[in-house]
């Protein structure tokens, strides 16, 4: 009975050293892709990114009301134990959406520098600020680079002068362009703006009583 108690204790010690090397080796694999030069130019770059402004702010949180407190860590859980698809990780979504060369890493780190890359960006910036220079630097499309741009070209407007639908809809085309195509895929895009307007304009109803 003792030796099978100690065969298992060594089994358990072995798989919890396994996993804890796995974790801490995913974590710094982001080092094989870019340096830690270019990882603090690109934090410093996020850092000195002009802030989210407050309508357009106020629009996102009623939307994702988690969206400048879920960290990566945060997003997994959901991901595992929530069939809700959208939720947003900014880091990530930033970390997911720069062009590094990957080949001249070992092959295993191209499949996890993402999370490794944005948990190393965590350790230096919020959420908010990552938000901030990722739709900053959005692509809308081939001619259309950031946010202020997009608002522009769309709306002829400044992003401080958009009204509830038009925030809606960049809000829209920045997390789901593929399957909310306004051009393509209409239906689809004006039922998620039914949905969408209708949970801001609730909110707004309640909370400005």
């Amino acid at each position: 009975m003792r030796k099978v108690l100690r065969i298992t204790m060594w089994i358990g010690f072995i798989l919890i050293t396994l996993l804890t090397g796995s974790y801490l080796w995913v974590r710094t694999s982001w080092s094989e892709i870019i340096t830690e030069k270019q990882l603090d130019q690109l934090t410093s770059d996020i850092s000195d990114t002009k802030p989210i402004p407050q309508n357009f702010k106020h629009t996102l949180t009623i939307i994702y009301p988690d969206i400048f407190e879920t960290n990566l860590n945060g997003y997994a859980i959901q991901q595992l134990t929530t069939n809700d698809e959208k939720q947003i990780c900014p880091c990530r979504q930033v970390a997911k959406s720069l062009q590094f060369d990957i080949q001249k890493a070992k092959k295993s780190v191209g499949n996890y520098y993402p999370a490794s890359l944005t948990w190393a960006i965590e350790e230096q910036v919020s959420q908010e600020q990552c938000l901030a220079y990722y739709i900053s630097q959005y692509s809308f499309s081939e001619n259309i680079i950031g946010i202020d741009n997009a608002c522009i070209l769309f709306f002829n407007e400044k992003i401080d002068n958009l009204n509830i639908e038009q925030q809606i809809e960049l809000i829209i085309r920045l997390f789901y362009p593929p399957l909310y195509d306004k051009v393509k895929r209409p239906d689809l895009f004006n039922a998620e703006m039914s949905i969408l307007k209708e949970k801001v304009t609730n909110y707004n109803n309640i909370y400005s009583k």
